[in-house]
């Protein structure tokens, strides 16, 4: 298990202090500036020829290391980040590159410094006013989000020394082409680290943890990279899923090396096949919540961060929740939040991927646009749309099927839905999405296990997994798992 660490969680190399020292000295240095023109005046660069080898050099690194280009890059390793859970550590960065941008912007036009007489004039980065530097706001809001993100990822120091030359190469850059006075060149790295700061005390990223030695980690490789997976969980017995062995062949090499806990990367439906193996063990599982839905894990309240829910499963306490054995004509399954029959199955058959990692949940309920026309199914309790099984509340605090589910209480939820007509559809779906669950249409009733048949076989879900055409259901609470939940106690 991961040793706790003293203020290891939230980042602690920007603090307000620092933030509020850089909001000053880009005040003052603003302020002061006529009285700064005459140090500006000392401190020009002596004249480089633009045509010539060094000053060609000069002109690329210019345009390699502009303001659009740096920031350009950190938006992309926000959307990289954000993939693969570290949402934290994505918000930081899209902060940072927003806020020193923007505020580069506005202090530029407020202050309208001309630039000072320059042979590079005609580079493309020569434009506009010269106060402060554009690329000396980039390059230090850069070095700044390099920092935070070495850190949150526990690489090397020397990501730092690398920064540090980035600033002093730019820096060196713009004043040997004249593009800049001294001044504008201090104040834009002061804007620069202010920015990042900023961005830290806002998002509040996490560090991974520092090492997880006795511990198993299971992981989707589409989910989490494999270069990520070691920082997750350092030391950890590795142990991805492929398309042939989704979880069940690694969830019992981790029982067989006898790990202390096991961590599982990825969905629901990872998360089900891990759990069909280590259910009724002494090992408990955390969850790092990287599919598309990840329904049990917003149950628990367990973090969507990556940091904060990888520091959970290490660190945290279990307790036990219950595990459904779902019988599909007879081929059993493990199911840890809900299985349905009907109207929900086909949503689910016809909700893309990629439409649920842009709009989440509510993917669901635009394509449950298209199921609006009731398709009554001759069943053992009735004449119904809809037989939904459910060990969860629903599928997000939005999307509540169940509003009195406890995956605790060793029981399970029954729904049945029968409505006649698009308008009673509609009713179902508006008391949903109100939380009650209850409509005229929908009949909810608890019990222990539960089974019905089908005249005609009917599509079947179980955790959000399409399970193909099935004439019998049969669901019992039966099982329990040892969940990671909550953070151990003080103490």
């Amino acid at each position: 298990m991961v040793g706790r660490e003293r203020g290891g969680q939230n980042m602690g190399m920007f603090r307000w202090p620092g933030l509020l020292l850089g909001v000053a000295l880009i005040g003052a240095l603003a302020s002061l500036q006529p009285w700064l023109a005459q140090w500006d005046a000392l401190l020009t660069a002596p004249e480089i020829d633009p045509d010539g080898a060094l000053g060609w050099v000069l002109r690329v690194v210019a345009v390699v290391t502009s303001p659009v280009v740096l920031y350009s890059v950190w938006v992309v390793l926000a959307a990289v980040f954000a993939r693969s859970g570290l949402r934290t550590l994505a918000a930081t960065l899209l902060l940072g590159t927003v806020l020193a941008a923007s505020a580069h912007q506005v202090i530029r036009a407020l202050v309208q410094r001309p630039r000072p007489p320059s042979l590079f004039a005609d580079t493309i980065t020569y434009v506009d006013f010269s106060f402060p530097s554009g690329h000396m706001t980039g390059v230090a809001a850069s070095a700044g989000l390099l920092g935070v993100t070495a850190g949150v990822l526990r690489l090397s120091r020397r990501w730092r020394w690398a920064a540090a030359g980035g600033i002093a190469v730019v820096a060196a850059n713009r004043w040997a082409i004249n593009a800049h006075w001294i001044s504008d060149l201090v104040t834009g790295t002061v804007l620069g680290f202010t920015a990042a700061a900023l961005a830290v005390v806002l998002a509040g990223p996490r560090r991974l943890p520092a090492q997880a030695r006795g511990t198993a980690l299971v992981y989707h490789p589409g989910r989490l990279p494999g270069w990520l997976a070691s920082r997750v969980a350092p030391g950890a017995l590795l142990l991805p899923t492929t398309a042939h062995e989704t979880g069940r062949a690694q969830a019992r090499a981790a029982l067989a090396a006898r790990v202390s806990r096991i961590l599982v990367a990825g969905g629901d439906g990872t998360l089900r096949q891990v759990a069909g193996v280590v259910a009724d063990t002494q090992t408990p599982v955390g969850i790092l919540p990287l599919g598309s839905g990840n329904v049990l894990a917003a149950s628990l309240g367990i973090p969507p961060d990556l940091a904060e829910a990888s520091r959970l499963g290490l660190d945290g306490e279990a307790g036990r929740i219950d595990v459904l054995t779902v019988s599909l004509d007879g081929r059993e399954e493990t199911c840890l939040t809900m299985a349905g029959v009907g109207a929900d199955a086909a949503v689910l058959r016809d909700t893309s991927e990629p439409l649920k990692w842009v709009a989440g949940p509510v993917a669901y309920l635009l394509s449950g646009l298209g199921h609006l026309r009731p398709r009554p199914l001759e069943t053992s309790v009735g004449r119904v749309c809809q037989v939904l099984i459910g060990n969860v509340a629903g599928l997000s605090p939005g999307l509540t099927f169940f509003p009195g589910a406890d995956p605790h209480d060793g029981e399970i939820e029954i729904l049945t839905a029968a409505p006649r007509t698009a308008a009673e559809v509609m009713g179902c779906i508006g008391a949903v999405l109100r939380g009650r669950g209850h409509h005229h249409t929908i009949t909810v009733s608890r019990a222990r296990s539960h089974r019905v048949e089908f005249a005609v076989p009917a599509l079947c879900h179980v955790d959000g997994d399409v399970a193909g055409e099935v004439s019998r259901l049969s669901v019992s609470a039966d099982r329990c798992l040892l969940v990671v939940s909550r953070a151990a106690s003080a103490g």
